[in-house]
């Protein structure tokens, strides 16, 4: 077995899982240092070895857009993309519709929800 980090070595593991994943809300480091995003692959790779444990971290900076509306870049799941389209203001639904038009394979669904919260938005003026 590899060498037992220390907290602060953890949190040095888990600092760099969320740079890799910036939108990943929870991360799952073994006290080995190996890091995870799923909590059952940690438990299964910490039950090899009756010394190791799984110490959760959350990603401060994980992306979800603010309840008022302020369009993020962070939103690249397209049910988070669907549900901030439910209540975005005409610029903000634009922008991610221009993206998601620019994108190499454009999601449907998410372009349809963008498109009707557009035309919601036309018919409101």
């Amino acid at each position: 077995m590899s060498k037992i980090l220390s907290k602060s070595q953890l949190q040095e593991k888990a600092d760099k899982l969320f740079k890799d994943y910036p939108n990943a809300e929870k991360g799952y480091v073994t006290n080995d240092g190996n890091a995870f995003l799923s909590k059952n692959r940690a438990d299964l790779h910490a039950s090899s070895d009756e010394k190791l444990k799984v110490t959760e971290f959350e990603n401060e900076n994980s992306g979800v857009a603010d309840k008022n509306n302020d369009a993020s870049d962070t939103l690249s799941k397209a049910d988070d993309i669907i549900e901030f389209a439910k209540t975005a203001d005409a610029e903000s639904a634009k922008k991610y519709l221009d993206a998601e038009n620019e994108a190499k394979k454009p999601r449907k669904t998410v372009v349809e929800a963008l498109k009707a919260r557009l035309d919601e938005l036309k018919s409101d003026a």
